[in-house]
């Protein structure tokens, strides 16, 4: 289900593996937070920042891909992670972030 705030990237998400990877763990915090949002081990989140896992299961790709648009847009203001998982509608908006 895709919402306004998936879709309001002010510059384009992260393409490769690696870089969305790496964008989840700068954007969550840690490697463990990740790995909960994807539903993989810790473990397996350094392989694929490092690239020593190129092409995981189609299935954690696209948890890859859901949880980086759910993320939000680089540089946008974004509300603390638990208030954006309690609360869908919860945002914070900035000039030229979409809520």
């Amino acid at each position: 289900m895709p919402t306004a705030r998936a879709e309001a990237f002010t510059r384009e998400p992260p393409k490769s593996l690696r870089d969305r990877i790496s964008y989840l763990i700068r954007e969550l915090g840690s490697v463990r937070a990740v790995a909960a949002e994807i539903g993989v081990t810790a473990g397996s989140v350094n392989r694929y920042r490092r690239g020593a896992h190129r092409n995981p299961p189609p299935a954690v790709t696209a948890r890859v891909e859901v949880a980086v648009r759910a993320v939000g847009s680089p540089g946008c203001a974004r509300p603390p992670l638990l208030a954006r998982r309690s609360s869908p509608t919860a945002s914070t908006t900035t000039a030229g972030c979409a809520a």
